[in-house]
């Protein structure tokens, strides 16, 4: 085993297998190192690094197995078999079987994710996610799903499954559910799209609901075109908005509409379709 020591102060410290701590580090009390390199880091209390390379970091009451941090500030935070690059983690972040790449993560628990130059509020949870490029409010969740270039705001929930494209603005208290698409769109506050719909080029006010297979049909095959939804709106299962369209403050779509002009403030819209029945044909 091979020590070198530059201008540290090591108490009660086990090194373990090939360990390496070098330039102005301090690593205090109840420290494990093992088959690690730590170069001009300070290392907090009760900390355990197994298997990690360290550089320029900050450690403090955190505990890293199998893990490559670089150039970060972590503070009572867990990390397990990640790879953390130019992040700063702080404040009981919980961080596992995740990399990290250019990110900062305050307060979060980061749980078997990719997250890359984003940035993810206190009391969050990202599970089985890759986060890109995107700043997540306070007390979101996360779960299994795609976040690329996006922002969405305090006290969401995304997933499972849903897939958030490029420049999505998701407002507060809104639910994104599992199997939703949002590309190229702005949601307002307490929005809802439960499950199953795609959501492109679009602006939708607050309070809206968005049923289970709308679409937001914004190719015509040559162009895209935007839809805007205003406040308050109840867009029922399996409407087709066909944009261009603009659907005012306080409108209904009922179920099964396809929409291909613009719906006034405090309006009902319900495309009629005759139900044929003819009795005793069944396997005739």
């Amino acid at each position: 085993m091979r020590v070198i020591m530059c201008h540290c102060n090591a108490i009660d410290l086990e090194i373990k297998s090939r360990a390496k701590i070098v330039g102005n580090s301090i690593v205090t009390l109840g420290a494990i190192v093992g088959n690690s390199r730590l170069f001009k880091c300070f290392v907090g209390r009760n900390t355990i690094i197994i298997d990690s390379n360290a550089v320029n970091s900050l450690f403090i009451g955190v505990r890293t197995e199998n893990s490559k941090i670089t150039r970060s500030h972590v503070v009572e935070a867990k990390i397990t078999d990640s790879v953390v690059s130019d992040t700063k983690i702080t404040e009981s972040s919980h961080i596992e079987a995740s990399k990290l790449y250019r990110s900062a993560v305050v307060g979060a628990a980061v749980i078997n994710s990719v997250m890359s130059g984003s940035v993810i509020g206190e009391k969050c949870t990202v599970e089985g996610s890759e986060v890109t490029d995107s700043t997540v409010g306070k007390n979101v969740v996360i779960a299994k799903s795609k976040v690329n270039t996006s922002e969405i705001g305090e006290n969401t929930t995304i997933g499972t499954m849903a897939h958030l494209r490029e420049k999505v603005r998701v407002g507060k208290n809104c639910r994104i559910g599992n199997f939703v698409e949002i590309k190229n769109s702005t949601l307002g506050d307490f929005v809802k799209a439960a499950h199953l719909a795609y959501i492109g080029d679009a602006t939708v006010g607050n309070e809206c609901n968005i049923g289970c297979g709308v679409v937001f049909a914004n190719f015509d095959g040559k162009r895209k075109h935007r839809t805007t939804v205003g406040n308050n709106c109840f867009l029922g299962c399996n409407c087709n908005l066909v944009a261009p369209l603009t659907i005012g403050n306080n409108c209904f779509l009922g179920a099964g509409t396809t929409l291909t002009r613009n719906l006034p403030d405090d309006s009902f819209a319900c495309e009629k379709r005759e139900i044929i029945i003819k009795k005793n044909t069944f396997c005739k």
